[in-house]
């Protein structure tokens, strides 16, 4: 029986060698791949963002939530959960979508009026940094390639499962 010259072992030593380097390089570009996808699958809800703010209005200040779409596209079924400085707090504030942009919702007392673009509001909005009982507890939304997104109290985004 004869196992070959020398150089049929090399050969077959380097179509093993390559074999096992374009499996790797294909390992590697899939695992890349899914990264990318994973990426451009959050990319939308990056972009969405909301905060607890109030309108400088004479004599009393409006609350209010500010929610940032700062994506190309619309964002859809959004809920804003509001932590108020009283126990009761406010209802969960419900807009079917929403464009791209900076919108402005006041609380007017009984209800969350419409949203309007925050740059044309008169009267200057000034977040609410620095207090526990004013904030935002939660951010649902539905993003342009329909999943369904959460962003909770200290800023974290996860996707929910549908």
């Amino acid at each position: 029986m004869e196992f070959g010259t020398l150089a049929d072992w090399m050969a077959a030593l380097a179509a093993v060698g390559a074999l096992a380097v374009g499996a790797l390089g294909w390992s590697t570009a899939n695992r890349l791949g899914r990264a990318e996808d994973e990426r451009l699958r959050r990319r939308q809800a990056e972009q969405v963002s909301s905060w607890f703010a109030a309108e400088i209005r004479e004599p009393a200040l409006v609350y209010g939530v500010m929610v940032s779409n700062s994506s190309s596209n619309l964002i859809y079924d959004i809920e804003v959960e509001a932590k108020s400085k009283y126990d009761a707090g406010y209802p969960p504030l419900r807009l079917t979508c929403l464009p791209p942009g900076t919108h402005w919702v006041p609380w007017n007392g009984k209800e969350w009026d419409f949203p309007v673009d925050a740059s044309v509001v008169s009267n200057e909005l000034r977040p609410i940094a620095r207090s526990g009982k004013l904030g935002i507890k939660r951010l649902q939304f539905r993003d342009a390639s329909d999943s369904l997104w959460t962003r909770e109290e200290q800023g974290a985004l996860r996707q929910l499962a549908v």
